[in-house]
């Protein structure tokens, strides 16, 4: 059960990088944004699951993929264009990245434990 919230935190992260994705750059797909906000959002996305769980690196890529695969689903229901599935196909290898930053986010949690732990 402990599992379920990084991946749900996760998820709620990665569709938000969909939702703001216009208002912020302009373009409905975030990996359409000029520069690199979809990267980076995907990676703080990471980061923040990672510093406030402690959970395997899987529920980081499974919460990222399945919050925005959900808003994809969505969207395609509104606006279908037939390219839903090179978009999931698209995500696996994009969440990556979002793992890459709950690296990151794990191993600073890991320290600002050690250090309340010794206080």
């Amino acid at each position: 059960m402990k599992k379920i919230w990084p991946v749900l935190v996760t998820a709620a992260l990665a569709a938000a990088i969909w939702v703001l994705s216009e208002p912020l750059t302009g373009q409905a797909e975030p990996w359409d944004a000029f520069g690199s906000y979809y990267l980076a959002a995907l990676f703080i996305t990471g980061l923040l699951g990672g510093l406030l769980f402690a959970a395997p690196y899987w529920t980081y890529y499974v919460g990222a993929y399945l919050g925005q695969a959900a808003y994809l689903a969505f969207a395609f229901l509104s606006r279908p264009d037939g390219l839903i599935l090179i978009g999931l196909a698209f995500l696996l290898g994009y969440c990556v990245v979002a793992v890459l930053g709950a690296m990151l986010g794990s191993w600073a949690h890991q320290r600002i434990m050690a250090v309340r732990q010794k206080t």
